[in-house]
């Protein structure tokens, strides 16, 4: 006699077919079977390549692409190639301006293609539901793109990257790869196809291809007030920058470990993971998951939620974004006893179907005039919550793009100043059209390190301890600095920023307090207003070494002191040149404010004590600017134009 199951229950265990998401493994084998057998029918199509197994081809696009030990490119089949108008929900946008191949430094012949996604100002909508000014006015009227590609690779490679505007070169030298530095080798293939070669790096690259027909000169028209941006000269306007009206990005990942040791890929048939069906994803899909499922799995495909949708995971802790994964939504976690999240993989997540400040309290409509800011209630593109007390959480985030966001792209509530503890790595915003397209906000202890952000507000956001940042690229709008610590007085120490490369930046001098490379602005309580300090509170041992900034650019330095400040240094600050507005536009600030008593804060004195403010190897078209050299005032070349009472808080050498 068998024995019955204790309390009378069944004892069931979950076997492979009641596994989440097992529908999809079924349809996987199924589809796999068929082109198994279409592949036999149709051999003789294929073109000639590697041994079976290392290429795959869509018969419905005729795209060859690689995934071996060393190269993997992706490719989707339901792509739309215009920039136009939106795309259709289950579309991809395709880049009709360029085109990339990629081939293994060691076979130059074995050619494979690598999707080129595209990025519109307002995904090619007009601005719906409101009229006022969102930031995509410039790029929006001027017919502005940002296009990209993504491969993984594990050996040298060669990329064959083509103009596709029927604009056409004679020469590799009227390419430019930036950052400049990287001095990649170039060779010209036909008159409009470049090959670069880009050596395996662990930390992986992401450059800007830009072809000399393609660049387009920005102007300030000096219109009243701050002036207007426009690409015309007329009337004594006045160069702002240089920059290619439709963007080409390069995103050369190092290949990630599948075999789940770095805890980078999950296991997609493990119980805990639910794999989406490709299409449409619903609240009643997404948020009514068992209780045991933990992680999100997306396939390669394109999966939406539309406009009016953003999904709240109560349980969920892990999204993992495959290769060619393409989807087009947000994510709010709600978790606050989770302690390890994570978001790994070389997918895209798109805010495309967003409007501008999507209200979620009000049909996700725009925001509503005289509801003031939309901090609490916008779509973010990932949102966490912190508790305000308990255990610490970690996040993991590796490898994956955000793309068109319509506001902040990532944020955390909770206990700011708490233990969420962020490690960055790979990622990549893209199409940060808007103003509040800010880039991360960096928590205690977190570091960020071999991504880009092109971003229409604050980049990167140093308002807490302990952080790292190193090896980014940043492509700066028009709001905003690259660095910034103000808006509030804030205790911030043991801050070390390294090898950051500003490739572009179309910063001009609307409002003057809250731009440049390195900035501290005024409270947001009152811009306007100096004694808005705190004497109790400081930044200490804050460190910025190799800073460099391609191009033209307004200003680099705007400090308005609201704390305390000692051993701050920037270490290697390289200013290509000036843009070739009016010198008052260029000023570089650096001031102490009061508190409301008028007792104004500490900084430390740097010329005896080395206490203060250290400039070092700063350079401006290649020229050192010192002190003793005399060359560093406001009508001088450096354009420091600091308060006289901090004379002995700063120096340079």
């Amino acid at each position: 006699m068998e024995k019955e199951p204790e309390n009378g229950k069944e004892d069931k265990k979950m076997d492979h077919e009641d596994r989440p998401g097992h529908r999809w493994i079924l349809l996987a084998v199924t589809i796999g079977a068929m082109v198994a057998a279409l592949a036999v029918v149709g051999a003789a199509l294929i073109p000639s390549g590697p041994a079976a197994g290392s290429i795959r081809l869509p018969f419905s696009r005729g795209a060859k692409t690689a995934d071996t030990e060393t190269l993997h490119t992706w490719w989707q089949d339901n792509a739309e190639k215009q920039a136009d108008a939106p795309v259709k929900d289950q579309a991809v946008r395709q880049s009709p301006f360029y085109s990339m191949k990629v081939a293994p430094a060691k076979t130059p012949a074995n050619k494979f293609d690598s999707f080129t996604y595209l990025s519109l100002p307002r995904s090619g909508n007009p601005k719906i539901g409101y009229t006022e000014e969102d930031g995509a006015e410039f790029a929006a009227n001027n017919d502005m793109s940002m296009s990209w590609s993504t491969f993984e690779y594990a050996a040298d490679a060669l990329i064959e990257v083509s103009l596709d505007t029927g604009q056409t070169i004679n020469s590799a030298d009227q390419v430019t790869i930036r950052p400049t530095g990287l001095g990649f080798d170039k060779k010209l293939m036909d008159d409009h196809t470049v090959r670069i070669t880009v050596p395996y790096a662990r930390t992986g690259y992401r450059f800007s291809v830009e072809f000399q027909p393609q660049q387009v000169t920005v102007y300030n028209d000096n219109t009243a007030g701050s002036g207007h941006l426009t690409m015309s000269p007329a009337g004594g306007a006045s160069r702002v920058e240089t920059e290619p009206r439709n963007a080409m990005m390069v995103f050369a990942q190092p290949k990630m470990d599948t075999s789940r040791e770095d805890g980078l890929v999950p296991d997609k048939e493990a119980e805990n993971v639910y794999l989406p069906k490709p299409g449409k994803l619903t609240r009643e899909e997404l948020e009514s998951l068992p209780d045991h499922v933990d992680t999100l799995y997306f396939a390669p495909g394109t999966y939406y939620m539309g406009g009016q949708y953003r999904s709240e995971l109560a349980n969920v802790r892990w999204i993992y974004l495959a290769p060619g994964a393409y989807v087009k939504g947000a994510f709010k976690f709600l978790s606050t006893g989770d302690t390890d999240f994570r978001i790994t993989g070389y997918g895209v997540l798109s805010g495309e179907q967003y409007v501008y400040e999507a209200d979620t309290t009000d049909g996700y409509k725009h925001l509503a005039p005289g509801k003031g800011n939309c901090w609490s209630s916008c779509v973010k593109m990932l949102q966490f919550q912190s508790p305000q007390s308990g255990p610490k959480q970690t996040l993991l985030m590796r490898g994956i793009t955000v793309a068109t966001p319509p506001y902040h792209s990532f944020v955390m509530y909770g206990n700011e100043d708490g233990d969420f503890q962020m490690e960055v790595n790979n990622y990549q915003q893209v199409g940060g059209w808007y103003w509040q397209t800010d880039g991360l906000e960096l928590y205690k202890g977190s570091s960020l390190r071999n991504s880009f952000l092109h971003s229409n507000d604050d980049v990167i956001k140093l308002y807490h301890s302990d952080v790292s940042v190193d090896n980014n690229v940043i492509w700066k709008v028009e709001n905003g600095p690259v660095f910034q610590w103000g808006w509030g007085p804030r205790t911030i120490s043991r801050i070390q920023v390294s090898n950051t490369d500003v490739i572009h930046n179309r910063m001009w001098w609307r409002w003057t307090k809250n731009h440049c490379i390195f900035n501290s602005s005024p409270s947001i309580i009152d811009v306007d207003s100096t004694a808005t300090a705190d004497t109790t509170q400081e930044m200490t041992d804050v460190s910025f070494v190799n800073t460099n900034v391609e191009g033209m650019v307004n200003c680099v330095i705007r400090i308005y002191a609201l704390e305390g400040m000692k051993r701050v240094t920037i270490d290697g600050l390289h200013v290509e040149s000036w843009n070739k507005m009016s010198p008052e536009g260029h000023m570089n600030n650096f001031t102490a404010f009061t508190d409301p008593s008028g007792r104004p804060v500490t900084i430390g004195n740097q010329v005896r004590d080395h206490e203060g403010l250290l400039i070092k190897d700063y350079t401006v078209g290649g020229v050192t600017i010192l002190k003793s050299k005399g060359n560093w005032a406001s009508n001088k070349l450096g354009r420091l134009d600091f308060d006289g009472r901090l004379w002995e808080n700063w120096d340079t050498e």
